[in-house]
């Protein structure tokens, strides 16, 4: 259901650009209309304002820890709604080849994350050993520790499964 209100927007970002441009910029450059998509590449501000006009805002809230990327996270921090975590993992200057490498990876995992902070950061530290990208500078748009997964007994048997990453299941709520 999430995923549905963010996409309706993000259409409409598609209609207006497309007026801007006075044709259809997206019918010329198909690979642009994939990555705000697929990765709301851009985005991750008006998708947290579309999903908190559908649920307790009193609870939740749109935060920004590092200045360039919004989610959605409780109040007392446990819980996260991350609708465009997947942006973080393309590189701005990447190849329609390289996006479609990295989104077909991608694709394993949910397009809206709902659930335990914990496991969302269990499952990004997971997505960067399966991408084989630096943590430290992909782990600070949450706030999250590489120090923290080592003890995590979960993280551990994920790990494990990298070698066949369709086995990788979650054990949380996500949309």
């Amino acid at each position: 259901m999430l995923n549905n209100k963010v996409k309706a927007p993000l259409n409409d970002i598609i209609v207006k650009n497309n007026e801007m441009f006075g044709f259809n910029y997206y019918q010329q450059n198909p690979y642009e209309e994939k990555i705000l998509l697929e990765s709301r590449k851009g985005y991750c501000g008006e998708c947290c304002d579309e999903v908190l006009k559908h649920i307790n805002n009193y609870y939740y809230e749109k935060v920004n820890p590092t200045k360039e990327h919004f989610f959605v996270l409780s109040k007392d921090q446990a819980e996260i709604i991350e609708l465009s975590y997947k942006q973080m993992f393309f590189n701005a200057n990447a190849l329609e080849m390289e996006f479609d490498k990295i989104n077909d990876i991608l694709k394993i995992f949910p397009d809206v994350f709902v659930g335990n902070k914990n496991d969302f950061n269990n499952m990004i530290m997971l997505i960067c050993d399966i991408l084989n990208i630096s943590k430290p500078q992909t782990l600070q748009y949450w706030n999250i520790s590489d120090t923290t997964r080592q003890s995590d007994d979960k993280y551990m048997f994920r790990r494990e499964s990298i070698s066949k990453p369709e086995s990788i299941i979650y054990q949380t709520h996500f949309v």
